[in-house]
């Protein structure tokens, strides 16, 4: 897996909390931001504005919206690539169906799949 950083160094990650699961965000953690998450792009469908992606982790998966701006930072970003993210929001139109919104504020690292 390669690293792609937002500076020229690593980025710290001692001062996140452990992360949250997938679903323990869709059974209780929709109510507030999510802390900390790290999951896998399963699946990512660009549009002209932005992208809908689906994440995974260990305990399920997702569906989100990715600002295009994270496209422009992280032009390489797409399918298999593994996030880690911090105080995500949650958009819940009811209470069975969760998405989450991610911007490039939320993003911490981004560890593209090998070729």
């Amino acid at each position: 897996i390669n690293a792609e950083y937002m500076g020229a160094k690593r980025p710290r990650t001692d001062f996140l909390p452990p992360p949250c699961s997938i679903q323990w965000v869709c059974n209780e953690g929709f109510h507030q931001k999510v802390p900390c998450l790290v999951a896998l792009i399963k699946a990512c469908v660009t549009t002209e504005t932005d992208a809908f992606v689906t994440l995974k982790d260990t305990s399920g998966s997702m569906r989100g919206t990715v600002h295009r701006r994270v496209f422009e930072e992280h032009p390489h970003l797409g399918v298999g690539s593994v996030l880690v993210l911090r105080q995500l929001s949650v958009f819940s139109p009811n209470s069975r169906a969760h998405y989450l919104n991610i911007t490039p504020r939320n993003i911490v690292a981004v560890f593209l799949p090998n070729k």
